[in-house]
């Protein structure tokens, strides 16, 4: 029970033996006062003082190691908030991250696929025109040359387009006249393919319509007309 009682006084209990010792110095101060001991008197009454003091300053002391151990505790409390809060933040930042991963992982996967799909759409539609294309040519090519300046006059333009090309393929001569007349097309594409027939096949009768078109025609048609001129006369 007694050292419970002592232990329990802490940093105070030489505080108090030293009260008690003061205590027991101005006692003894007063004693010899009522004996006329001046000496030992005011021996007593300046250990007095000073104890008083001494009091004080240690009092001080010990209230200012309570603050600062306090605030020691205090900050240790703050920097472990601090650093819980931050842990959660990198916590949070990082599952946000990687939540911003995965979207974009999926993202670019699902823009990958659109665009290997898009890619093979437009393969198969290639691969089709080419075909579309293939047969279109086998198809004109088996006309005899009759047949083609006869489609020079179709009301389609499509058709009046391909016998134009065709004819310059087969270079036949006797299609220049129909070619000449074909000059007239109000289809800029058919008269372009009708000026190159008439270069490949290189007719001279076929300059001076030629001349007349790059005189008076579009700028286009104009330059694959000179590109034609010179060809027919370096045949």
């Amino acid at each position: 029970m007694k050292h419970e009682f002592w232990n329990a006084l802490g940093e105070y209990k030489y505080l108090i033996i030293f009260l008690i010792c003061v205590c027991i110095g101005g006692l003894y101060g007063l004693i010899f006062i009522f004996k006329k001991n001046d000496w030992l008197a005011i021996f007593f009454l300046i250990l007095i003082i000073i104890s008083v003091v001494v009091i004080v300053v240690v009092l001080k002391l010990a209230n200012d190691r309570k603050e600062m151990i306090k605030r020691q505790e205090l900050d240790r409390v703050l920097a472990e908030e601090k650093a819980k809060k931050e842990q959660a933040e990198a916590e949070e930042r990082t599952r946000r991250e990687k939540a911003e991963a995965e979207e974009k992982a999926i993202r670019d996967k699902v823009e990958a696929e659109k665009r290997t799909r898009r890619e093979q759409s437009e393969a198969d539609a290639k691969t089709r025109r080419e075909q579309e294309g293939s047969r279109t040519s086998d198809i004109w090519m088996k006309k005899d040359v009759g047949t083609l300046i006869e489609e020079l006059g179709s009301p389609n333009a499509t058709n009046r387009f391909h016998a134009a090309f065709f004819l310059g393929i087969k270079k036949e001569k006797r299609a220049v006249n129909a070619l000449i007349e074909a000059l007239q097309d109000k289809d800029g594409n058919v008269v372009a393919n009708v000026i190159i027939a008439l270069g490949e096949i290189g007719d001279p009768q076929a300059l001076e319509p030629l001349r007349k078109l790059n005189d008076a025609g579009v700028e286009k048609l104009r330059r694959i007309a000179i590109e034609k001129i010179r060809q027919i006369k370096g045949a």
